[in-house]
């Protein structure tokens, strides 16, 4: 069998990846009649035998028919069981997206078969193989080869046990992380590890949050996730949290008036994507077993390619299972949801289901097979190195790390500079950019705080914390000062306290290193952030400095900081979290809203349109000199509105995407409606 990789066949109506399985190839049987277990159910434990089989570097190939029908039939062949033990030949019709090794890879696999069925002592429940006699033409829809499941069980709402009990029910117990050591396929994480510690995978139990600044963050590092690649799957609360703060599927979150509504028959049930992995079982799935959300409909319009997989039809069409994919045009980048609290039953099929789409969710991969991570550097004791980070959606919300080594402290000086198009030091009157109500000091020092991670060479994290801008305290005669990860907004997460040396921000500098303790309003000064001559070492820009111990890498050495978000409360954009990915540092410019030159009387705005002529999008970037709300007319040669956004702008310049799907090829207005003034430019759009 050729084995062949195609990117993202996990959306609907998937492409067909025609393969020839050669005779003498093996088959883990995933359909309830080829893989019964000694309840006359489906076996669970085949998964933890395609897990273990990866585990061992063996190539797998999952086999799922584009196009097939529920319950359909992925393949047909003659074939014969060969273990546990060995059955007659006959045609079987394999379903349910089985798993197959090809005849070429199978060497020393039936040994590894063996040991993972010598896990348990009940004849009836160790995995049937089976193999196959003639060639079979078989749909491949992802070749596994590399590929090693890593899931992050968060425990945000203190349910992390749920999904740790799936895992068990498959026999996927490699590694198990449950007082802190080392796992292999899952163990308990915190969201902000996702992109830190490399996983493929992470799911999230029971959640019902009330805190919004805290369901914030965790589904901020869910996106940065997603974008990035790897996969999440939110059950019964989970799901309401997630999509009424993250609006994941949906542009107005779950409808609380429909919520729990179904109760509908099984026969009344739709599956309508049954050739996608997530959909890979056999027989129903109670939709309405239990728990706080067991089905629910979309308030707003859907987006990010939602996509239901079970759901009612007719008078009732509440949604049971969707998906939704953020990182299109290759695997992963999908976000599953899943009804009902828990799946506590595998003698009932219409529960077991429910896991076998949690691990249906658990083996979809990643882009390339590989876990989703920090791309590790290796910057060499004692050269200087940097890091830019910037927002996905919004670049000019950035941050640029650097750090050095010194050789006579042993320690390792990082400091992370934050964007200004996010955050600065000024505050009351002489706010810059911040809008209405002003930005004040007592904003600052009630909840700034920076978030970082430090890992080493191996990409193994070794420290993590969270940095305090400036608290209130009784130890320097100006008041206030970092209190580093020993009070305020900081502390420690991952790692020691004591291989933290300092901690020093830029307000902190100005307050007590340049003696300049301002409560009320910062250093007046003009959009270009020049300098006060009453206050000349007045520092604007927002960064945080650590020192830390050489030693806390220990032999394999430092290796790189990581951030995940950049956290304001509140911040120029409105968000009090923004997510950002590692980025070329050249971004960093990208959208500078400063006005060079800007005296008090300034410019008068000014409004430019790229690329000339456009074909998929363009972006529109205005000046402004303050902050207010406009409107964006794109009209065609009629007169006709074809497109309509209204913006919030900032002082400076202000950068706006417009996508032209929806408009035909020809020559535009695109006019500005700013408190009865109006600014127009021509567009182009050839497609």
């Amino acid at each position: 069998m050729t084995i062949n990789y195609m990117n993202a066949q996990d959306m609907p109506q998937p492409a067909a990846n025609y393969q020839i399985l050669p005779a003498g190839s093996l088959v883990i049987a995933m359909d309830n009649a080829t893989q019964a277990n000694s309840t006359n159910n489906f076996n669970l434990r085949s998964y933890g035998l395609v897990v273990f089989l990866l585990n061992n570097n063996v190539k797998v190939s999952w086999i799922i028919q584009s196009g097939k029908s529920k319950d359909g039939i992925d393949f047909s062949t003659t074939a014969c069981m060969v273990k546990p033990s060995i059955g007659t030949i006959s045609n079987f019709n394999f379903k349910a997206g089985p798993f197959v090794v090809s005849v070429n890879d199978t060497i020393g696999v039936a040994g590894l078969i063996d040991n993972f069925n010598s896990n348990t002592s009940q004849a009836t429940n160790k995995v049937k193989v089976y193999r196959t006699m003639a060639d079979a033409m078989v749909d491949q829809r992802y070749n596994l080869t590399g590929f090693k499941p890593k899931a992050a069980l968060l425990n945000n709402g203190g349910n992390w046990t749920i999904h740790k009990d799936y895992l068990l029910a498959a026999g996927i117990n490699f590694g198990i992380n449950s007082i802190g050591t080392m796992a292999t396929n899952w163990e308990q994480a915190i969201a902000s590890d996702l992109m830190s510690s490399c996983f493929t995978f992470a799911s999230e139990g029971h959640w019902s949050e009330s805190n919004l600044t805290t369901a914030k963050n965790v589904t901020n590092n869910i996106r940065t996730f997603l974008l990035a690649g790897g996969n999440v799957l939110a059950e019964c609360a989970a799901v309401r949290t997630y999509e009424n703060v993250g609006r994941f599927h949906s542009t107005g979150g779950i409808n609380v008036t429909t919520e729990n509504a179904f109760s509908n028959a099984l026969t009344t049930l739709s599956y309508n994507n049954a050739d996608l992995s997530y959909s890979q079982f056999n027989g129903d799935i109670n939709i309405n077993k239990g728990g706080s959300l067991k089905n629910w409909t979309y308030s707003g319009s859907i987006q990010n390619n939602e996509h239901n997989h079970v759901n009612g039809t007719q008078n009732n069409t509440n949604i049971g299972a969707s998906v939704s994919k953020l990182n299109t045009g290759q695997n992963g980048g999908l976000l599953f949801y899943l009804g009902n609290h828990k799946f506590d039953r595998i003698d009932d099929l219409t529960v077991l289901n429910g896991i076998r789409m949690y691990l249906n969710a658990f083996l979809t991969p990643p882009p390339n097979n590989n876990t989703v991570c920090l791309n590790i550097g290796n910057p060499g004791v004692g050269i200087d190195s940097t890091q830019c980070f910037s927002s996905p959606s919004r670049p000019y919300v950035n941050a640029k790390i650097e750090w050095s080594y010194n050789k006579i402290n042993l320690t390792y000086t990082i400091r992370t500079t934050l964007s200004k198009e996010f955050v600065d030091n000024t505050y009351g009157a002489s706010s810059i950019g911040w809008g209405w109500p002003q930005h004040n000091f007592n904003d600052v020092a009630a909840s700034d705080f920076l978030q970082i991670s430090l890992v080493d060479k191996a990409g193994v994290k070794k420290m993590e914390m969270k940095l305090d801008y400036i608290s209130s305290s009784l130890d320097v005669s100006s008041g206030y000062r970092s209190l580093g990860v020993k009070g305020g907004n900081g502390k420690m997460i991952t790692g020691q306290a004591t291989d933290v040396v300092r901690v020093k921000t830029s307000l902190d500098k100005n307050f007590n290193d340049n003696g300049y303790v301002l409560i009320n309003n910062s250093p007046l000064t003009n959009y270009n952030y020049g300098s006060n001559s009453f206050y000349p070492n007045w520092t604007f820009e927002v960064w945080y400095e650590v020192e830390v111990k050489a030693s806390a890498f220990g032999k394999v050495g430092f290796g790189k900081p990581y951030i995940a978000s950049l956290n304001a409360i509140p911040s120029k954009t409105g968000l009090s979290t923004e997510p950002v990915l590692p980025s070329d540092c050249a971004l960093e410019n990208i959208g500078d809203r400063t006005l060079p030159n800007m005296q008090d009387k300034g410019l008068p705005e000014e409004m430019h349109i790229f690329p000339v002529p456009a074909k998929n999008n363009f972006d529109v970037s205005i000046i402004a000199l303050k902050e207010n709300y406009q409107t964006i007319h794109v009209i065609d040669a009629m007169g006709k509105i074809v497109s309509t956004k209204m913006i919030h702008v900032i002082p400076g310049k202000n950068v706006f995407h417009f996508e032209t799907k929806n408009i035909a090829s020809g020559s535009y207005n695109v006019r500005i409606f700013n408190e009865g003034k109006i600014t127009n430019q021509k567009i182009i759009v050839l497609k």
